[in-house]
């Protein structure tokens, strides 16, 4: 995702708790801004490798490596919520920066829904079939 900028990409999840946590992690944020730096090629026997720049020769993490900005600005995560039992995944997801809701398969209404910083709604509804 950080090597394909010119696609968005939506992540879902239904444990927005732990989606908030992982993006909070300065570890993860230190991934991702290495990959975003990264190159693709192609070792002598087919396999592709992400060549990293920011590696110390120790094998180490550079703490000097670029940031992208955070989140990714074309990855947008989220959480699904299909009934009012699950809104409360909203109020997990506003612990996580981007906050984007997937009311897909939207099953009834969600009169308890608060919509407070979130940026985006996806809404659809069960087909029937």
């Amino acid at each position: 995702m950080a090597l394909a900028r010119r696609h968005t990409f939506q992540v879902l999840t239904k444990r927005p708790k732990r989606l908030a946590a992982m993006l909070a992690d300065r570890g993860f944020m230190r991934q991702v801004g290495m990959a975003a730096t990264g190159i693709i090629g192609r070792t002598p026997h087919g396999v592709w490798l992400l060549e990293i720049t920011g590696w110390t020769p120790e094998g180490g993490i550079d703490d000097r490596v670029w940031m992208p900005p955070w989140p990714l600005p074309n990855v947008w995560v989220g959480t699904s919520i299909e009934s009012d039992d699950y809104t409360w995944r909203a109020d997990e997801l506003r612990q996580a920066p981007a906050a984007i809701l997937s009311l897909e398969p939207l099953l009834g209404p969600l009169p308890s829904l608060d919509l407070a910083s979130i940026d985006w709604v996806i809404v659809g509804g069960e087909s029937g079939c």
